[in-house]
């Protein structure tokens, strides 16, 4: 795997210096007054701890009632980087407007950079698209749309300076800016909430998004990303799952007489896991979607939260929840507090808990599509988190499922917030939706949240350090050429998600959006070779498709422990066209294995390849077709030069190898 060096580290503390009030890249405006980092008028106080491999560093300080308070994490095992600050006003008065508040505010020393960035979930075929931008004195400005983090920007990006490389995250699941200019003296970045001009009334706390950076040496882009998916592994995941993360197989019973989960009950809900079981194919996680509450067949009905007492009579979900206990398999259950529809529990009975966006053209002016969940009124907190975690725990749910559809938050916010609060009513449901989440994890230990937002738009890394995102898109699960691109993109940035075995190619290579050529194949399983994974064979299915699960999934869970550990190297990638041939390998040096899987799509007209895989020319290595089980060996300095696979169209192979001698 790859690993820090010393330049590594030295090189981060030369770019942002020893953590001290003077040095924070920080800056703001109080009134009419500039300052930077935690400046001497506020009287600063520095206080250090150490505790699993984190130095952190916390400075404090307080100027006519409004207190500073700016935390600093340096990894002692990475070469990362990353600091949040707090506002608060301690006075008994509204304070002085903030504004022009940025969490990062600083200059690279670079002659020259290129910025790598991208569109994030955009909801269309056009999304997970990445660009490498020359740095210039205009500068490049990211944002997202509607105060979803990654929806039409993303906010993981990298500076590559020639000499080092810097991975930048902005850990903000709201409306985030970031700019990226040529300025004397080397490369400028700001980021920050976007919007910011307010007030801060007595008692009130404005956070900061929390910035986020690794460096390395050098120009090698490769090992940038494999710092980063290290990094991520020893220290992100670990405070999702409490543990080790390990590969999970999905199963479900989807569109059960009607629309998502709109139809299904008790009855085919057990009567399906039960087949699954008995049938050989268990999953690790038995996944519930939306549908489960009163919603007259239309699941986005959402806002009554209790199960439909027609469909679930005894003791709502508990009942699925107990065989899934019962059998060791996580229980999923899907919810989406963020919206409420018009004529549900919540919009006739807690009006004053939500937040209404305008509408001219409405004869009271409000739009009554959907309304707004405040998480951010600390009453409407409690009542939510009282309310979830109850059903968690009477249905014996193991993971949270939480999405958001078809919420315009920042037009929202906009239109709730008077001139002298702009930004505030955002920042108050930030706090809030992530109080609410570590709230259920408290008071429910081991509990997994998986997060979603019609897809993947809000994976800041803020959301990320309590959440997985299953759910990573919901574009193209068996448009290949396409779901090659998404993965590229998160196993890059965000390497635990899902995909689903579907193979949707028709033998043109094209795809028509209005038909599903829905195929569960080889082909299918082997486009999906991700962390997690859904198999799309029904219960009822033939055994033909339970035969090829039973044969697929080993291969696949070999994949995977090697994607939760080892380095990443995209050889060949994809440019959204049936003409691909995609090739991607996970190479762990430590443990001397690893596997290159090469993807030749439909109408592919190159048939062969060479790879370079990333062995130890001295040693001898023994290479097995995961498929065929094929067995061939060869040495490292062989393989240096390169393995050849030839394969037909619309085909794949995975090619695991282990070091056996030196």
């Amino acid at each position: 795997m790859s690993h820090p060096t010393k330049t590594d580290m030295n090189l981060m503390r030369d770019l942002f210096g020893e953590p001290a009030a003077s040095s924070i890249p920080l800056s703001f405006c109080l009134g009419r007054k500039s300052f930077r980092g935690v400046p001497e008028d506020f009287r600063p106080e520095k206080s250090e701890t150490k505790k699993d491999g984190i130095r952190e560093t916390v400075i404090t300080g307080e100027r006519r009632g409004i207190a500073l308070r700016v935390e600093v994490r340096e990894y002692t095992d990475f070469p990362v980087i990353e600091w949040q600050a707090a506002f608060e006003n301690r006075s008994g008065k509204p304070s002085p407007i903030l504004s022009k508040l940025y969490a990062a505010d600083l200059v690279l020393p670079a002659r020259r950079g290129i910025l790598h960035h991208g569109n994030g979930d955009t909801r269309k075929t056009d999304g997970f698209a990445f660009w490498d931008d020359p740095i210039g004195t205009e500068p490049t400005v990211m944002a997202p749309l509607h105060g979803l983090p990654c929806e039409g920007a993303f906010p993981f990006f990298r500076i590559r300076t020639g000499k080092y490389i810097v991975s930048v995250a902005i850990g903000w699941p709201a409306e985030w800016q970031a700019s990226v200019s040529k300025v004397p003296g080397g490369i400028r970045l700001t980021a920050g909430e976007q919007r910011v001009r307010t007030k801060l009334l007595p008692g009130e706390r404005f956070l900061t998004p929390r910035m986020t950076f690794l460096v390395s040496e050098g120009d090698d882009e490769s090992r940038s990303v494999n710092l980063w998916r290290q990094w991520y592994f020893r220290h992100v995941l670990p405070g999702v799952f409490g543990k080790d993360a390990s590969p999970r197989i999905c199963l479900h019973l989807f569109a059960d007489n009607g629309p998502e989960f709109t139809g299904t009950t008790t009855k085919t809900q057990i009567q399906s896991l039960k087949q699954y079981i008995k049938r050989g194919l268990k999953p690790d996680i038995w996944w519930f979607d939306a549908g489960w509450y009163p919603c007259d067949g239309q699941w986005a009905k959402v806002g009554t939260w209790e199960a439909d007492p027609e469909r679930f009579p005894e003791n709502g979900l508990e009942p699925i929840g107990k065989l899934c206990e019962k059998n060791g398999v996580d229980f999923m259950l899907w919810f989406e507090p963020d919206r409420v529809r018009p004529g549900t529990w919540l919009a006739e009975h807690r009006p004053e808990w939500l937040l209404y966006q305008k509408d001219p053209e409405s004869p009271d002016g409000i739009c009554h599509q959907y309304y707004h969940f405040d998480l951010g009124n600390p009453e409407a907190r409690q009542w939510m988190t009282d309310r979830v975690d109850a059903l968690i725990k009477a249905w014996h749910v193991t993971i949270y499922r939480q999405d958001c559809n078809r919420v315009d938050f920042l037009q929202i916010w906009k239109d709730n917030e008077p001139k002298d609060r702009i930004g505030s009513l955002e920042n108050r449901y930030v706090q809030g939706y992530l109080a609410y989440w570590d709230a259920l994890r408290e008071r429910n230990p081991g509990l997994w949240i998986d997060c979603c937002a019609s897809g993947g738009r809000r994976n800041d890394l803020e959301t990320l350090r309590r959440a997985v995102p299953l759910h990573y898109t919901d574009v193209a699960y068996g448009n290949h050429p396409i779901k090659q691109l998404q993965h590229q993109a998160m196993f890059e940035w965000i390497p635990y998600f899902r995909a689903h075995t579907k193979s949707w190619d028709n033998e043109a290579g094209t795809y028509d959006p209005k038909v599903e050529h829905e195929v569960v194949d080889e082909y299918a399983y082997l486009n999906a070779l991700t962390p997690a994974v859904t198999v799309m064979t029904r219960f009822d299915a033939a055994d033909t498709e339970f035969d090829l699960a039973k044969k697929m999934l080993p291969v696949w869970h070999r994949a995977a422990e090697i994607e939760l550990r080892g380095d990443y190297y995209l050889h060949r990638g994809s440019k959204k066209s049936p003409r691909d041939l995609v090739v991607s390998e996970f190479s762990d040096p430590d443990r001397g294995d690893g596997f290159v899987l090469v993807i030749r799509n439909t109408l592919c007209p190159k048939k062969s390849v060479s790879v370079r895989l990333h062995v130890q020319a001295e040693a001898l290595y023994r290479l097995e077709n995961g498929v065929t089980h094929e067995t061939v060996m060869r040495a490292g300095e062989e393989l240096l030069k390169g393995f050849e696979v030839a394969l037909p169209k619309r085909s794949a192979e995975i090619w695991f190898w282990e070091k056996v001698s030196r």
